[in-house]
């Protein structure tokens, strides 16, 4: 095994390289973002287009109620709005409340316009939520793998390892493990929800008031969708890096590897509690996020690492061993897509069911082995018996044969 500050730097670039899958997912959010702050900012101008003197409008104006031919367009919209909540998966209670507003005869311009604001939210939301499920699910894949992976190759001993279970990920998924009780779906779906929602409302009722122009308040409202970009990058990058652990800590325990080293990337931007926690050694079953595992903070990058004592090759040999006692070794050169091959593929797990039909199959098989082998003895000591005189006979003449 190469000397173990070589592989503390390949944990940590594999541990920056999961971390960039939630870089590279941030890129589209902010696309989303734009792309609502443009339609919120059509909406804006349409409004003041159709209901606006010389550029302005009265709250008061603001709240008369839509007249006959401005409430049927409404509700044409609305069903569109329907439509594409049930077959985008926006929440529940979202679409029950436009199957309400679709049937209501006295809605204002405002509360119309706050609609509006409401659906590109609630859209902007699903969206996240879709796709920072799949980037947290590849994180955990990757991480659970690559981190195998890496530890095999350092031990220089490989052995079996078992398929991901989709149960399993979508189970840390659910799980809460921040201190506020919420997992990242509660956090999308509640809080920033909620936030993002008042602050649009509320900042374009407050220009109203005071009289500003829809320039000065769609520039008020992109503050706001500002505040809630950081957010969502904020709440990305810490989801990542827990994830990045969990898997980690899922391969430890499947590799039985029983210590860990916390790592920090020491530059200028590391925090003082991943400069505290940095070189300290750990027991696996004590593995906790927050306490003694990362991430320690938000945005955090600091991971872990097989603590590569004395022990760590003697450990990883007794645990790679299959039933036979035997293990395989891994050579330094095998790339990530061999051992893949080799550990994973070749070792896909059987159903209970399939089990029980193999077993069955295997007995069945066995038995007739038995009897086809009771019945080759039988067969033989007849075929003995017969030719013992013939092979005899044989014997003297070749032997007279010869001794001519």
């Amino acid at each position: 095994m190469q000397n173990s500050e070589y592989w503390e730097k390949r944990f940590l670039l594999l541990n920056e390289m999961l971390l960039q899958k939630g870089e590279n997912y941030i890129k589209n959010v902010q696309k989303d973002y734009a792309n609502v702050m443009e339609n919120i900012e059509k909406d804006i101008n349409d409004f003041y287009m159709r209901f606006a003197q010389e550029n302005n409008i009265t709250f008061q104006q603001a709240k008369q109620i839509l007249t006959t031919s401005e409430r049927r367009a409404f509700q044409m919209k609305l069903h569109d709005y329907i439509k594409y909540g049930s077959q985008n998966g926006l929440s529940k209670e979202w679409v029950k409340k436009l199957k309400n507003a679709s049937t209501v005869h006295s809605i204002t311009r405002l509360q119309a316009l706050q609609y509006q604001f409401r659906q590109q939210v609630e859209k902007l939301e699903a969206i996240k939520e879709h796709g920072l499920t799949n980037t947290l699910k590849d994180i955990y894949k990757e991480g659970y793998y690559r981190t195998a992976y890496e530890i095999q190759r350092a031990s220089g001993i490989g052995s079996a390892f078992s398929r991901i279970d989709e149960t399993k990920i979508n189970k840390v998924l659910a799980k809460p493990w921040a201190p506020d009780g919420k997992n990242f779906s509660e956090r999308i779906w509640g809080k920033d929800r909620t936030q993002l929602l008042y602050q649009l409302e509320n900042r374009f009722s407050q220009g109203m008031i005071r009289g500003e122009s829809p320039q000065k308040i769609i520039k008020d409202m992109q503050k706001a969708l500002n505040s809630s970009e950081y957010a969502t990058r904020r709440l990305v990058m810490t989801e990542s890096a827990f994830f990045a652990s969990a898997s980690r800590k899922e391969t430890y325990d499947k590799l039985e590897v029983k210590q860990y080293k916390i790592l920090a990337v020491l530059d200028t931007k590391t925090s003082t509690i991943c400069r505290d926690m940095d070189g300290k050694v750990f027991d696996v079953k004590d593995y906790q996020p927050g306490l003694n595992a990362n991430p320690f903070h938000a945005n955090c990058r600091t991971t872990t690492t097989p603590y590569f004592n004395d022990k760590f090759a003697q450990q990883q040999e007794c645990s790679a061993r299959d039933e036979n006692g035997k293990t395989y070794y891994i050579p330094a050169n095998m790339t990530y897509e061999e051992w893949y091959n080799k550990s994973v593929e070749s070792n896909q797990k059987v159903s209970a069911k399939d089990n029980i039909l193999l077993k069955e199959q295997k007995q069945s098989i066995n038995q007739s082995i038995d009897n086809a082998e009771s019945l080759q003895k039988q067969q033989m000591k007849q075929l003995q018996s017969t030719t013992k005189p013939q092979k005899q006979a044989n014997s003297d003449i070749k032997y007279h044969t010869n001794k001519k």
